[in-house]
């Protein structure tokens, strides 16, 4: 799981730089939602170079997974809305929610790979 969660991580934080850049380039407009929507993404960024870096106790893994899947769900949710169910126009709006969708999977599978962890005997752990 460390390996999925440095790759989000490293993902999570260029998409961070990317939001900053256009939270920067929209300032004159600037909307609050935005900004709740770029803090939790540097918050969830925090919680996976966590897991990429340290293994914290198993509520701490579930913590991060779940906050993951909490974040990463109410975004697209909000994009998909958003775009009035439309598909996606330009190639940024495409890359914004793969992105989105990606890591929603590999946040359940971690999630799910993390519970099977703990319900499995000692000695199969690796």
């Amino acid at each position: 799981m460390k390996m999925v969660a440095a790759l989000l991580a490293i993902g999570g934080t260029i998409y961070g730089f990317l939001i900053l850049f256009l939270l920067l380039l929209m300032l004159p407009e600037f909307e609050w939602e935005f900004l709740v929507y770029f803090g939790s993404i540097c918050v969830l960024t925090a919680g996976y170079w966590v897991r990429a870096l340290m293994t914290p106790p198993l509520w701490g893994r579930y913590l991060i997974w779940g906050l993951a899947l909490f974040v990463q769900g109410a975004s697209l949710g909000y994009l998909l809305w958003h775009s009035g169910l439309t598909p996606p126009q330009d190639r940024l709006d495409v890359l914004g929610l793969s992105w989105l969708a990606g890591t929603l999977i590999l946040s359940a599978l971690a999630l799910c790979v993390e519970h099977k962890r703990r319900n499995s005997p000692p000695a199969s752990r690796t």
